[in-house]
Order: structure tokens, then C-alpha cells, then sequence
């Protein structure tokens, strides 16, 4: 990733969330393999920067190979062609939302000044997420989803429950 700036950290934003949607639909919705999806992002901003995007679940130990395998389909899916209409319009407009709700909360404005103080961003930048978000496309959304979720650079992670010992009688 080059040197953040706010369009592609307000894209890798954007990116997870609409992997957020795309694979708890497919995997929660039409599977019915998992309760919830939680997918976090990581920028380390010290040079190098990079990013990192975690997508967890919990299933029963038997659906993990396939729910695995179709939370891997939906990153392709993704990184080649974007999300679908309606999963853009679900990101954009819950963007709006989530900013409109925030924008009273202590909590937003410390971690915004921060992060722009510390990027050496202007402050006045932050009154524009509104709008970054109001303006965004699919076609956007499409090109950061081709950048951002590579089609190869993945490691996985599957913690099992530990076998208990049978006690004896």
C-alpha cells in the first residue's frame, strides 16, 4: 500500500466492510454455517505501511473446511468483479448512517484527530467523510475491492476446541 492517504484508507474502510456483508450473507444467510462474521482491519502507518484484514467466524468443527471454502470464493468473487449493486448501496448508505450516529461521540472525534494529527492530515478533512461517502460509486468500490483484497496474499487460521481427556471410572 502506498504512503495512507484519507481515499484509500477511507476505501480499505469501505473494502471491509462490504467483505463484511458479502460473507455474512453467504455464510450466515444462505449456509446458515455461522451466527456472526467479524472482520477488523489493521493499518500500520510506520513504513512500510501495510495493511491487515482479519475475517473470523465460529462454526461447528464439521463446517469448517466448507464455510472456509466459501468465505475464500466470496474474497475472489470480490477482488474480480466487486460487490453487487445492492452491496454497494448497503455500504454507501450504512457509511452515511454510521457517520451521522458518530459524529456526537467523544469516542469518533479522539480517534479522528489522532489519526489525522499523526498522518499530519488537515483537521478540516474529517467534516468531509459525510460527503466522501455520499459521492462514493460502485465503480469505486469495484477498483478498491481489485486493489485491496489480493488474490493471494492470505494466511489461515483455524483454532479448534481441545480435546478432552476422558476421565477415568
Amino acid at each position: 500500500m502506498e504512503q495512507p492517504s484519507n481515499d484509500n484508507v477511507n476505501a480499505l474502510n469501505a473494502v471491509r466492510e462490504v467483505v463484511e456483508r458479502a460473507v455474512t450473507e453467504r455464510l450466515r444467510g444462505q449456509m446458515g454455517g455461522t451466527y456472526q462474521v467479524d472482520v477488523s482491519l489493521a493499518i500500520d502507518v510506520v513504513p512500510p505501511t501495510r495493511y491487515t484484514m482479519t475475517v473470523e467466524f465460529e462454526s461447528a468443527p464439521e463446517r469448517i473446511e466448507a464455510l472456509t471454502a466459501a468465505t475464500m470464493d466470496e474474497l475472489a468473487r470480490l477482488h474480480r468483479g466487486g460487490p453487487s449493486e445492492a452491496q454497494f448501496l448497503g455500504v454507501r448508505e450504512a457509511r452515511v448512517r454510521d457517520f451521522d450516529g458518530r459524529v456526537e461521540d467523544n469516542e469518533f472525534w479522539v480517534g479522528e484527530l489522532t489519526f489525522h494529527a499523526r498522518h499530519g492530515w488537515p483537521l478540516a478533512g474529517i467534516a468531509t467523510h459525510r460527503r466522501e461517502a455520499e459521492v462514493m460509486t460502485l465503480a469505486d468500490l469495484r477498483r478498491a475491492c481489485a486493489t485491496y483484497i489480493p488474490p493471494r496474499d492470505y494466511v489461515r487460521v483455524t483454532m479448534r476446541p481441545r480435546a478432552r481427556a476422558v476421565a477415568a471410572r
